[in-house]
Order: C-alpha cells, then structure tokens, then sequence
C-alpha cells in the first residue's frame, strides 16, 4: 500500500498517525525510503521502511461508514476467551497488532466482559488498554471528536453489552430450562 504526505494512518503498535515526511536515505546496503509519521498521542516520529508497511499493519485509517460496524459490535454478545493466561493473551496481542478495528473492537469487547466475569491479569489489563487506545484515537480522528468522548461512545455501546449479557446469564439461573419458559409465552 502507498501512502502520500498529509495521509492519516492506523499504526498499531503506537496508534494513528499522520504521513509528514518520504524520506530517501543511503544505508551500507543501499537506498531505502521510510515513511516519517507522526504520533501525537505518543508525542513521537517514527520512520518506518516503505517496504515494511504491511508486515507492521500500517494502513489507512477506517471510513466512517465502517463505525457504526464497530459500535455493533461492542454491543454483541461476547465472545468467551481462553482461560489459559498465555494463550488468551497471545490471542488478543496478535489481534491488536493486526489493527483490524472490528477483530480489535471484539478482543475490547471480549476482555471487558472478562474483566466484569472475574477478573483480568495485569498483562490481560495492559492488552485492554492498549486495544481502548487503538479504538479512541482511530474514532477520535475519523469523527473529528475529543478522545474522552470517543472512549465515553465506546463505554456505552459496552455497558449495553454487559446489560444484555448479564440480564440473560441471571434470566438463565432463574430458568434453566427453556422450554418451560417457551410453552408460558405461548399459554
């Protein structure tokens, strides 16, 4: 994927960013260009090889057609996640490094619904709030919002999920079985 200056990025080990720069340097091996952008939530430059974009998942930041997407699926059942530490965390790091906004906006979904379930790790809260910042400051920059606000939008489209789903887990422990549930609705 090419990039231009002035173009807004999605890099997932640092968040959005924004193309300031191509620059075209001399190493022992050769040339090499670099995209030069600019993380203003870091307060930080990075140079990045043109040839390296992909494998790191640079890419452009998402439509606002594809937000409501994501707000959806904030607000859908989760997803249960595995109980061992180091493959749920493998999980979820994989996911937020790929950037995707929905496979991202699940693992936050997920991860919240874990943490209101029992409880997260300290690794499993720092993947948490690494995937909420990927989230805020993309919808921050494509809705031309504050980030408090975009993650307020986020906490709510998640407190309807947590609503929905315990409403149904306690709707469960009342009735366990539902075909007697089924044959009162249809008396």
């Amino acid at each position: 994927m090419e990039f231009s200056v002035g173009d807004t990025v999605m890099y997932p080990r640092h968040g959005v960013g924004e193309i300031t720069d191509i620059e075209h340097k001399e190493l022992v091996q050769g040339f090499a260009d670099y995209y030069v952008i600019d993380i203003p939530k870091k307060r930080m430059t990075v140079r990045v090889p043109i040839d390296k974009i992909d494998d790191l998942g640079i890419r452009p930041t998402m439509v606002p057609a594809k937000l409501d997407s994501v707000f959806v699926l904030l607000g859908s059942e989760p997803a249960s996640l595995p109980n061992d530490n180091r493959k749920r965390q493998d999980q979820i790091r994989q996911i937020l490094g790929s950037g995707v906004p929905l496979e991202v906006a699940e693992a936050v979904r997920d991860l919240v619904w874990r943490r209101e379930q029992s409880h997260l790790t300290k690794a499993d809260s720092d993947l948490l709030a690494w995937g909420e910042e990927l989230l805020t400051s993309e919808i921050a920059m494509i809705t031309n919002i504050d980030v408090m606000e975009a993650k307020q939008q986020i906490q709510s489209a998640l407190t309807g999920t947590i609503s929905v789903t315990v409403a149904g887990l306690q709707e469960m422990a009342l009735n366990p079985d539902p075909a007697p549930a089924l044959e009162q609705i249809n008396v």
